[in-house]
């Protein structure tokens, strides 16, 4: 099943990479979007490409470590938490949709694992982001 989920979004990153910018773009996000499209571009592909390795390897550190990394490096730029975490959401909810439209086998096993993942990350970086914060009013 993973191998099939694994060639499936590799087959079709490009596609969750336009759609969540897509969809970022017509949001109203201050360190994401239209203005920064490169940037975002490699960053939702950074995001995809690390989720893919996770599966790959049914390991969830590499998403651990990326977003402590990220968490760190966006949290000292001054990005506000939800904008990062909408990034997240726009990814899994790409994902989702083009899976349901897929003729993937065990598509609850994938979509269990892909939310598995996502919210592993959504979950280090508010983690994070509060440990910074709190840190700056000790």
């Amino acid at each position: 099943m993973n191998e099939d989920l694994i060639n499936f979004l590799r087959e079709h990153s490009a596609d969750i990479i336009n759609l969540s910018f897509d969809d970022i773009s017509h949001r109203d996000l201050n360190y994401y979007g239209k203005n920064q499209k490169s940037i975002t571009l490699k960053r939702i592909s950074s995001l995809v490409d690390v989720i893919i390795s996770c599966i790959e390897n049914d390991d969830n550190g590499e998403i651990i470590s990326y977003m402590h990394a990220i968490s760190k490096q966006r949290y000292q730029n001054g990005y506000i938490l939800f904008e990062i975490q909408t990034v997240i959401n726009y990814v899994e909810e790409n994902i989702w949709k083009l899976l349901q439209n897929s003729n993937l086998k065990h598509k609850v096993e994938a979509l269990r694992l892909i939310s598995g993942y996502t919210g592993i990350a959504k979950h280090e970086l508010a983690r994070d982001f509060i440990k910074y914060s709190s840190d700056e009013t000790s």
